[in-house]
């Protein structure tokens, strides 16, 4: 099989509680792994490699003839979306998929992905100065390709969406705050649900405990550079509303109380 559907990203918002949440459904078989990066950073394994990360056609034959239903299968590469180089190897790909995308507020995203990487033991410059680093070369037009995958980078969310958009028809895409995912997970799973095609059961049951998967810490940040980061996020905000509507501004304070209860990736 090839995926049916794609968890776009972003990083830090949620994807890999979406994912596993998701693969519960018994509609739903899963890649062999949630992060498979094929059309990122595995591309040159071929597509055959690709195909072989997910469930047989023997086993998507049983589904059918024995159970009687239908199947999907899909991963959650949360490193996709703000990669220029994936969009049309996906288009080339699986060009009918359908696409799902969580949206963290940007300035708790930037801080997650931050600490993640201290978590990790990575040598990374302090938060503060490797925002300000990169928010002065955008500023100054110095855009460098690693840049997409910084933690401003990671955050202009819609100039990732605007490059999908023009391959791919909208209808192809649900769009989600990862707060309200959070939020109202029952809910947002049903959407989810509905949305690549499934039947519609109810997730209370199929999913059991909406377990938060890679909870992160909620860490206080630096007021100075959370004002550093809000005013820079906010024309590529005022830019993602235009594009989507008002849901997707965020409510500076509110974020704060829900960070400790995201997940990390």
């Amino acid at each position: 099989m090839l995926p049916s559907f794609l968890i776009l990203g972003v990083q830090k918002g949620g994807t890999s509680s979406l994912y596993r949440w998701l693969v519960r459904h018994p509609h739903v078989l899963p890649a062999r792994r949630k992060e498979l990066h094929f059309f990122d950073r595995e591309h040159d394994r071929g597509l055959r490699w690709y195909r072989g990360q997910f469930p047989g056609r023997l086993r998507e034959g049983w589904h059918r003839v024995v159970r009687r239903r239908p199947v999907v299968t899909g991963e959650a590469s949360p490193s996709y979306l703000p990669d220029p180089a994936v969009r049309d190897r996906v288009r080339a790909a699986l060009p009918d998929a359908r696409f799902v995308v969580l949206l963290r507020d940007p300035v708790e995203r930037a801080w997650s992905h931050h600490r993640h990487f201290v978590r990790r033991g990575r040598p990374v410059p302090p938060f503060a100065e490797a925002v300000e680093r990169e928010r002065r070369d955008d500023l100054a037009g110095r855009r460098r390709p690693e840049d997409a995958r910084g933690y401003l980078g990671r955050g202009r969310y819609a100039e990732q969406l605007e490059r999908w958009f023009e391959v791919f028809p909208r209808e192809q895409f649900l769009v989600l705050r990862s707060e309200d995912v959070f939020a109202s997970p029952a809910e947002h799973v049903r959407r989810v649900v509905d949305f690549l095609g499934l039947a519609p059961l109810d997730p209370t049951r199929w999913v059991g405990e909406f377990d938060v998967w890679n909870r992160g810490l909620s860490l206080d940040l630096d007021p100075d550079t959370r004002r550093v980061l809000e005013d820079y996020f906010a024309p590529h905000e005022d830019r993602l509303v235009a594009l989507l509507g008002p849901t997707f501004r965020w409510r500076r304070g509110t974020s704060r109380a829900t960070s400790g209860s995201m997940a990390r990736s």
